[in-house]
């Protein structure tokens, strides 16, 4: 299987370093509040090619193994030196620690792939982070170009994984001058709304406008929009 977005991922770790760092750090944190261990491995449930897998390392973390089904993919995190399963069937143990990026919202039956992470990919009292595009507003071509279904509120994710049977611990807007940035983008370039055609200005956004942009989430912005939906489930030790 071929991904039509690997090469807005490989733009966007090139030309977004901030970003894919704070991610890094966010999820970081997340895990080491739920009793994370160097013992215990972490899975990067569609790793593309292993941006948050890398940067986490960098921060420490080297036991992090990555699912991908893009064989292509597969090959540059292998490069990498990073550790990587094919599907789930392949997978060595359950996890205590899970998180997806980006990656919900390229599934049709996003209920059934959560279901199946609850059941055959996480272990017990374990914890998912969940991290996936805000806001049917701003659905755009760029969506469209790199396979999404949707783009999610607070209250839709919520929903999709309440019914697939995991607990709510939190979940946040992230990236809230994102959100005004992209409304104005999506209206302003039109058709051109690509990463490729637009390196200058993804460069300015993550240099000026996120850094800026996670001020004003810290100031409680992240309660109402964002350009992001980041939500924490845990698995209830009874599974």
């Amino acid at each position: 299987m071929d991904y039509v977005g690997k090469d807005n991922l490989e733009i966007m770790e090139e030309m977004a370093p901030t970003y894919n760092q704070f991610l890094a750090k966010k999820f970081r944190k997340i895990f080491l509040r739920y009793g994370y261990l160097p013992s215990r491995h972490i899975l990067d449930f569609g790793a593309g090619i292993g941006s948050l897998a890398v940067e986490l390392r960098n921060l420490g973390m080297e036991n992090v193994h990555c699912l991908e089904i893009d064989l292509g993919m597969q090959q540059i995190m292998q490069n990498r030196g990073l550790v990587v399963y094919p599907v789930i069937s392949k997978l060595p143990e359950k996890y205590s620690f899970v998180y997806m990026s980006n990656v919900l919202e390229h599934i049709d039956d996003d209920e059934s792939l959560l279901s199946s992470i609850r059941n055959e990919v996480m272990a017990k009292s374990s914890v998912l982070v969940i991290y996936v595009p805000a806001f049917p507003l701003l659905f755009s071509e760029l969506d469209e170009q790199v396979g999404h279904y949707r783009r999610y509120t607070a209250n839709t994710l919520r929903s999709v994984v309440k019914t697939a049977g995991l607990h709510i611990e939190d979940c946040r807007y992230v990236d809230s001058l994102g959100f005004m940035a992209l409304f104005f983008l999506k209206f302003a370039l039109k058709r051109n709304l690509s990463l490729s055609s637009n390196r200058l200005l993804l460069r300015v956004y993550d240099k000026l406008i996120f850094p800026l942009s996670r001020t004003l989430d810290h100031l409680g912005l992240d309660r109402f929009f964002g350009k992001n939906v980041l939500l924490v489930a845990t698995k209830s030790p009874d599974f």
